[in-house]
């Protein structure tokens, strides 16, 4: 979970700072500071809401200043208690679900895959996608019974996170400009490989 957080900071930082949506998404990560500082954290929700009275993006940015490009493609968010990450995921979705000032769902990207089908992906339907998903997923797991159905389930929710964080992870690269010497062609082929959600 402390991946698909760096992972959209990352996007949202970047779409805001250049390319083609540069005008019209300058400050978004201001804004997604702003909206998390001010987040309601008193909800019907099953545990405590941590309030980021800065935001996010000190978790992102080291004291002395912003990352590096080499260090925005691999670096996570360790700064962050995991008890507090679902609750963090949760605002985060809730913020950027209704916003489309903060990340705009007409930046479509292409992947290739490795069987060499090219995939239309738009980043904002990728990240609320595989949040969602992957909340659901945590959720699940937390279960005290399951019954052979929800196993069998659990294992295709499973699959398709999986997928859809990797997909999150090549948007990120393709976003950034990087291309990854440990994944590659290797990641390409689980892209391939992975069933379809």
């Amino acid at each position: 979970m402390k991946d698909w957080i760096f992972y959209i900071c990352v996007i949202i930082n970047v779409t805001g700072l250049r390319g083609k949506f540069k005008q019209t998404l300058f400050g978004n990560m201001s804004r997604l500071d702003d909206k998390l500082g001010t987040f309601p954290t008193t909800q019907p929700v099953p545990y405590d809401l941590k309030k980021l009275h800065k935001g996010i993006s000190p978790f992102v940015t080291k004291s002395d200043g912003p990352l590096s490009k080499k260090k925005l493609s691999t670096t996570g968010m360790g700064n962050l208690n995991f008890q507090d990450v679902p609750g963090i995921v949760l605002q985060i979705l809730l913020i950027v679900g209704p916003d489309e000032s903060i990340l705009t769902g007409k930046l479509i990207l292409s992947l290739t895959r490795s069987s060499g089908i090219v995939e239309e992906v738009s980043v904002r339907q990728s990240v609320l996608e595989s949040g969602y998903k992957l909340l659901n997923h945590f959720f699940n797991l937390r279960r005290t019974n399951f019954t052979p159905k929800q196993v069998s389930d659990l294992g295709t929710l499973s699959r398709s996170v999986h997928y859809d964080m990797y997909r999150l992870f090549w948007c990120k690269q393709v976003i950034l400009g990087v291309r990854s010497n440990y994944g590659g062609k290797r990641c390409l082929y689980f892209l391939g490989c992975l069933l379809t959600p």
